[in-house]
């Protein structure tokens, strides 16, 4: 049935990808699964790292606990050297405000989690700290902006009949601005593309006009079929939007 699928996607114009890992990110390639060939179950940071090693002495993993700022052996304004973290504050499962000491820490908070946990720690704008009472480390005005949101739709069908469940089921198509515009409005665009925008340096507006090049990226669509042990087949599309306009803050 995927199979169909490539070859229907070929015959509208699209492209088949043999290694969308490989450098060319563009046409209709199976995803990759992070699977076990054991036992054919989802391999995740758990299976990977935690288990094989949770037997270790050294290896304590604290649960239900929430990180609220790094605590710095060593700040600029003080040493006039670099800012060092030395351990972090957290808040754990019953509520209690704890600290940990470290030689080493490793923020990764993700793009939600990892700005707050900066910003209090006073590593951000240093307007907006003082503003809020907190006191500047590191004078870093990008942390917590140019939040960058890909837009999401998803569209599902009931198929006529159940299918046998693939090995791997999901495909991927990524279509460039050029076949996801067509050539008229591609055209109509690169000519709105020969002004700067008022306020916007030339080469900041060159670098992001690189977005638009006809063979960008654009479109990333992914395909997923489901086969029930019950009932029929379902057939659904993830178009996503990769290079929204907006921006946001965190």
């Amino acid at each position: 049935f995927h199979n169909t699928i490539i070859e229907g996607v070929v015959n509208a114009g699209g492209v088949k990808s043999l290694d969308q890992a490989g450098g060319v990110v563009t046409g209709i390639a199976h995803v990759t699964n992070a699977r076990l060939p054991s036992n054919n179950t989802r391999s995740t940071s758990a299976t990977g790292y935690y288990f094989p090693y949770s037997h270790r002495p050294n290896l304590k993993v604290t649960l239900h606990s929430t990180v609220t700022k790094i605590l710095w052996k060593s700040i600029p304004r003080v040493t006039s050297g670099q800012a060092i973290a030395g351990g972090v504050e957290y808040v754990d499962a019953s509520g209690v405000t704890k600290t940990a000491n470290a030689t080493n820490v490793v923020l990764s908070g993700g793009t939600w989690g990892t700005p707050p946990i900066l910003e209090r720690s006073g590593v951000g704008n240093a307007t907006l700290l003082s503003s809020l009472g907190i006191q500047s480390v590191v004078d870093l005005p990008g942390v917590g902006e140019n939040l960058n949101e890909q837009t999401l739709v998803a569209m599902q069908w009931q198929l006529n009949s159940s299918l046998p469940r693939p090995g791997a089921p999901f495909l991927l198509n990524v279509e460039p601005l050029e076949t996801t515009l067509g050539a008229g409005n591609l055209a109509e665009l690169e000519s709105l593309l020969n002004a700067t925008p008022e306020g916007l340096s030339t080469p900041l507006w060159d670098l992001h006009k690189r977005l638009y090049e006809k063979s960008a990226p654009w479109i990333e669509g992914y395909i997923y079929l489901a086969s029930p042990a019950d009932g029929p087949s379902t057939l659904t599309w993830y178009p996503v939007n990769l290079h929204p306009l907006s921006r946001g803050s965190v």
